[in-house]
């Protein structure tokens, strides 16, 4: 049985790469909605077999790259990393233990992947508010703190190349401000960018840090960027 379970997963995986095959050396068109529908009908037929998730996998993965396409001008595909994860979670509830199910794990995880950076301009008026540029993906809300900074300590920071020492660096500095602000998720999990207002500050340089969490834990996604607040201009003439 095991014999027969093991070629039939290899009889799937090789109609996958065959499939595949075509559609990249396709010269006809709408390669990709054939191959899609090749794949949702061998998957049915493999429905009570565990190879089926071989299947489910490329559609979900198919989904997964259409969502890439997404823009303000073509809506369409936003929410397919939804319907990937749909099917992803019916995989591994079904063949918990397929191969399969394993590679739906894994592009799950992807999908669902946290990130955040934020963009500020470097010289800002003392005691009047300014604004960050946000880009994030998979955050609810962020805890944002400002630390008073001077370049030497500026300097060593940016030499920092792992993220535990870059927390253990920024725990050391003297808080200067905080502030929350909850952001907009549409749940289709895709890079959104907003624009956050930063509160005023006296003369001085401060790390601006971004958290998804109230403290910098270990596992928290963060952003951090720099500013000076400063009535002095400077006005380079060649």
């Amino acid at each position: 049985f095991r014999l027969k379970e093991n070629n039939t997963n290899a009889l799937v995986e090789i109609d996958i790469q065959r499939l595949n095959f075509v559609h990249q050396n396709a010269s006809f068109e709408n390669s990709e909605a054939i191959l899609l529908a090749s794949l949702i009908k061998s998957k049915k037929e493999f429905k009570n077999h565990e190879a089926s998730a071989l299947y489910a996998f490329e559609i979900a993965n198919s989904y997964r790259n259409k969502a890439t396409s997404y823009s303000s001008e073509n809506t369409e595909n936003r929410f397919k990393n939804k319907e990937a994860i749909v099917i992803c979670n019916e995989v591994i509830k079904e063949f918990p233990t397929s191969f399969g199910a394993k590679k739906c794990a894994i592009l799950k995880s992807q999908i669902e992947e946290k990130s955040l950076s934020i963009t500020a301009e470097e010289f800002i008026p003392i005691d009047k508010n300014s604004r960050l540029l946000v880009s994030y993906n998979n955050v609810e809300k962020l805890f944002f703190t400002a630390y008073k900074i001077n370049p030497q300590e500026l300097e060593s920071f940016h030499k920092l190349h792992k993220l535990e020492d870059k927390r253990t660096f920024i725990n050391q500095l003297e808080k200067a401000s905080n502030w929350e602000h909850q952001l907009r998720n549409e749940h289709d999990y895709l890079q959104h960018s907003t624009e956050v207002i930063v509160p005023k500050f006296k003369n001085g340089m401060y790390l601006i840090l971004a958290s998804e969490s109230e403290e910098l834990q270990e596992n928290s996604v963060f952003g951090t960027t720099q500013i000076q607040a400063t009535n002095l201009t400077l006005i380079e003439n060649n």
